[in-house]
C-alpha cells in the first residue's frame, strides 16, 4: 500500500466516508481510499484532522510530521500494538554488554560493506578508478569494525569509513552541485539536503517497522541514548543508507532528473523546492516498493518489505534467537 505524502502549505486532510481527502482552500485536490493508504508523510503547514487521523490509526497507519527542510517534527501514532514482554526483553539486552558490541560491529560492518558494495557498483559501470582503492579501503574498514574491542572504537571506525566513502561519490556526482563533505543540518548543498530527507523518510518507516515488531525505536544498541532520538530506528537505518538512499540520490543527480536548480538556498540551507519535492516523492516512493531478488532468500521483495523483515530479525534476536543479520547488498 502507499504512503499518503502531503506537501502543499495550508492544505487540509480530511477524511469523508471512507476516503482520505486532501483540500486546498476548500476544494479537493486528491482523494484516497482509506483502504489503500498505509499511512501519511505530511510537510510544513499542513493540518491532518482528527477525524482523518482516527480513520489512518483504525487500519495500523501513522502520520509522520516533517518540516520542509526535511527534519522528524514527530509522528502521530495508533494507540495499540504494544509488547510489553518484548520491549522487557529489549531492555535486558540493552544491559548486556556483549549483545550491545555484537550487534554494533554486526550494524557498522555491515554499514561498510554496503558502502563499498555500492562504490564496486559505480566502479564496473566505468567511473573514476579511484574508487576501487576506496572500496579497498571499506573492506578493510569493514573487517576492523568487527573485530573493535569497543563501541567508542568502533564509532570511530564507522567514522572514518563514511569520510572515504563520501569523498569517493564526489567524484561521480556533478561539480555543479557543491557537494563537498557529508553535512547534516543545516545542508549547505543539493546533495546534503537530498541524502537528510530521503534518511528522514526510510528512517521514519524503520521507526514504524520496529513499533511493529514491539520494540522501542528510542532504545539502540548501537547509537548512544539521546532525548528525543529514536537511536534503535536509526541503527537499522545505517544498514539501508547506502544501498537505498545514496544510490537514489546518485541516481537523479547523474541522470540529471534532479539538479541544482531545483532546490532553494535561502538563508545558506539547502531544500528542494515544492514542484521538485514532488517529484522526488513519487520517485521514493516508487523505488522503497519496486521489486528485486534478495541475494540472501533469493525472494522477490522491495526495500520496504526488507525494512519490517529486518525488524523481525532483530526482535527474534532481542528474544534470545539467532544473532541478528544486516542486510547485504550484493
Amino acid at each position: 500500500m502507499p504512503t499518503l505524502y502531503v506537501t502543499q502549505p495550508g492544505a487540509v486532510v480530511r477524511h469523508a466516508q471512507g476516503r482520505l481527502l486532501v483540500e486546498v482552500g476548500r476544494k479537493a485536490v486528491l482523494c484516497a481510499s482509506v483502504r489503500e493508504v498505509e499511512g501519511a508523510v505530511v510537510f510544513g503547514a499542513v493540518q491532518v484532522t482528527t477525524a482523518a487521523l482516527c480513520a489512518i490509526w483504525q487500519r495500523g497507519g501513522n502520520v509522520a510530521y516533517v518540516s520542509s527542510h526535511g527534519r522528524l517534527r514527530g509522528r502521530a501514532t495508533p494507540g495499540e500494538g504494544r509488547n510489553a514482554v518484548r520491549r522487557i526483553q529489549q531492555f535486558q539486552k540493552h544491559c548486556e554488554a556483549d549483545f550491545c558490541l555484537d550487534f554494533a560491529r554486526r550494524i557498522a560492518a555491515g554499514k561498510i560493506s554496503n558502502s563499498r558494495a555500492v562504490l564496486n557498483r559505480l566502479a564496473r559501470n566505468g567511473h573514476d578508478a579511484d574508487l576501487r582503492a576506496a572500496a579497498a579501503c571499506l573492506k578493510n574498514h569493514a573487517v576492523t569494525a568487527r573485530q573493535a574491542p569497543q563501541a567508542a572504537i568502533l564509532r570511530g571506525i564507522e567514522g572514518s569509513a563514511a569520510v572515504a566513502y563520501f569523498a569517493a561519490l564526489r567524484k561521480v556526482l556533478p561539480m555543479e552541485l557543491g557537494f563537498g563533505v557529508r553535512a547534516r543540518r543545516p545542508a549547505p548543498d543539493a546533495v546534503n539536503a537530498l541524502l537528510n530527507l530521503a534518511y528522514t523518510l526510510a528512517g521514519h518507516e524503520l521507526w514504524t517497522a520496529l513499533e511493529t515488531c514491539g520494540l522501542d525505536p528510542y532504545l539502540g544498541f548501537f547509537h548512544a541514548e539521546k532525548h528525543g532520538r529514536p537511536a534503535l530506528a536509526l541503527d537499522l537505518l545505517e544498514e539501508f543508507r547506502a544501498p537505498f538512499v545514496d544510490r537514489l540520490a546518485l541516481s537523479l543527480f547523474n541522470t540529471r532528473a534532479l539538479q541544482k536548480r531545483d532546490f532553494d538556498f535561502a538563508g545558506g540551507q539547502a531544500r528542494l523546492h515544492p514542484t521538485s519535492l514532488k517529484k522526488f516523492l513519487a520517485t521514493y516512493e516508487r523505488a522503497v516498493n519496486a521489486p528485486f531478488t534478495d541475494s540472501r532468500t533469493g525472494e522477490r521483495v522491495s526495500f520496504r518489505r526488507l525494512f519490517l523483515g529486518q525488524a523481525r530479525r532483530l526482535a527474534h534476536a532481542v528474544e534470545g534467537g539467532d544473532a541478528y543479520q544486516p542486510y547485504r547488498h550484493r
